[in-house]
Parts: structure tokens; sequence; C-alpha cells
């Protein structure tokens, strides 16, 4: 398979890959070191990626030579994998390559300049975000500018509810609402009817949600 130098060489290009598209944080690969297997299954992979604390992580494997790399790019994210990639190419297009195949597996929402709401409202509901109906099922993440946005949610008894969801850049915060139905019944004064409710809102932290990613190295015989 392809040496340490090269090994080396395609951990830092997958490094300046992550910091070049994503809007988290970003920890460079685990140190190379000798004794990895000569190959990683799918076990040895999620062992890999839940072992390094963060949420996202890149686990790369490597074989070939070191005038024909071929490699194996996947992204897990919170311990399962989102998507893999294959590719071949030579060291000079190490880096270009390896970025192309991130790009395919790297979610929307950890991009540079967004992050995204994570959606538990009724079924049938309507979800706006700044005047705009965005399709989505309850337990899925909306991609959306990182920033504050006006979300609108319509329930199917015609009441609805205005909040103010600020999103942080290459995090997850839950949009969790309910109809203000129960709360205007249960109300001692004021108007019996709204159209705009506020509800609580829980902010997922930062740092927790937009921690780093990890690019790691397998070769034959050779990786982290």
């Amino acid at each position: 398979g392809p040496s340490e130098g090269m090994a080396r060489k395609a951990q830092k290009a997958l490094d300046a890959s992550l910091k070049a598209l994503s809007g988290a944080p970003v920890k460079d690969s685990t140190p190379w070191k000798k004794g990895a297997p000569k190959k990683c299954t799918d076990d040895c992979a999620r062992e890999l990626a839940t072992s390094q604390g963060t949420p996202g992580v890149a686990v790369m494997e490597l074989k070939g030579s070191d005038t024909r790399i071929v490699f194996d790019l996947s992204f897990w994210l919170d311990g399962e994998r989102v998507g893999s990639r294959k590719g071949e190419t030579p060291p000079e297009a190490l880096e270009p390559s390896l970025k192309a195949a991130l790009e395919q597996l790297l979610p929307g929402w950890m991009r540079k300049g967004f992050g995204a709401m994570s959606v538990q409202v009724e079924g049938g509901s309507v979800v706006k975000v700044d005047g705009r109906v965005v399709a989505t099922r309850n337990g899925e993440l909306v991609a959306v500018p990182a920033g504050v946005h006006q979300v609108d949610v319509v329930f199917p008894d015609g009441n609805a509810v205005l909040q103010r969801l600020e999103v942080p850049e290459a995090g997850r915060v839950p949009l969790e609402v309910e109809s203000p139905t129960a709360l205007t019944a249960r109300a001692s004064t004021g108007p019996t009817a709204l159209r705009y409710a506020s509800y609580g809102l829980f902010m997922a932290g930062a740092g927790s949600i937009a921690a780093g990613l990890i690019a790691g190295a397998l070769s034959r015989g050779t990786g982290i």
C-alpha cells in the first residue's frame, strides 16, 4: 500500500478539506501510527468513529501505491454512517479528489454558514421559516443559514405559533412547539384566541453540537 509519508500526506489533505468545507471546529487527524488492521470493516470503523468523542468523524482507508492512491472515505454522525465515497487519484490530485468526495458526504447543515433545525411538531402542521414553507417530517434536520429566523408553525386546527429561533453555525436547534389551544383554555385572563403565541425554546449548546471533525487514515498495514 501507500508509504508512511503518503499516508500522512493524505491525512493532511483531508484535514485541509474539512476545514475548507465545515462550519464546525475541526480537529486535526489522530497521529499516524503503525499496527492498524489491514482491512477495517463497518464494526471497526464505527468503533473508531465513536472513540473520537466528537459528533462528526471522517474515516479514510488507503490502498494502492504512492503513484496511484485508492481511497475509501466515509463520514459518520453520532456513531452512524452517513455515506461513503471511493476514488482513485495520483498524488498531485489527492487534496482536490478528497475534497470532492467530502462535498458529497458532509451534511448541508454542517457547511460553512449553515446550521439546522430539528423539527418536532404535530402531524399535519405547516412549518414556515422566514415566510417560506419548508417540507419536512418530524425528526428530520432542516438546513438553514446560520443566524436568527422567524419560524411560524400553523397547526391543523388553524392555530399558529410564531417564534424567533437562533441557529448557530454547524449547530442543531430543536423546534418543539404545540398548539396554543390548550394554553388559551387554561388562561384565567386575557384574550381567548391567539394567532401567535410564544413557546419555550430549548437551544442545544453549540459547544457540544458544533464539535470537531476527526480525519483518519487507514492503509494496508498502516493507519490510525
